[in-house]
């Protein structure tokens, strides 16, 4: 804090499964698209989906569609944080599994423009043929 003159946020880490959750819509419209697990392939940095490993996802990052109990429970999570934050139109929720394997609430982005390569394989995967 000395050095820079700005606060800081300190976050425990969360060492489990990372999902991101593309949702399309606002308010009670809103429906998730898909949820994608974020898989760290080898080479890349390691437990984290740093900024190297997203700059060079097609090298270090595979992102599988989700399923099963884990899928249901992380899309649920990530429409009630979009509705609860009153986010709009398109984006993203990310997720992460803590020690406990609960999923918890990381962020929510805007899908990017183009949008981002998870955001892409989550609407493509569910057969969604335009975003905007």
């Amino acid at each position: 804090m000395e050095k820079y003159s700005q606060p800081v946020l300190v976050e425990t880490f969360l060492p489990g499964r990372e999902f991101t959750v593309g949702i399309l819509g606002t308010g009670r419209n809103a429906r998730v698209l898909g949820v994608m697990e974020v898989v760290l392939l080898e080479g890349a940095e390691a437990q984290v989906y740093s900024y190297k490993n997203k700059e060079e996802c097609e090298k270090f990052v595979e992102y599988r569609l989700a399923g099963g109990t884990e899928a249901a429970e992380a899309a649920k999570l990530a429409l009630q944080a979009w509705k609860g934050l009153a986010c709009r139109d398109a984006g993203r929720v990310d997720l992460r599994e803590g020690p406990d394997g609960r999923i918890q609430f990381l962020e929510v982005n805007p899908p990017g423009r183009p949008p981002s390569p998870p955001f892409r394989s989550a609407h493509s995967l569910q057969d969604v043929q335009h975003l905007l």
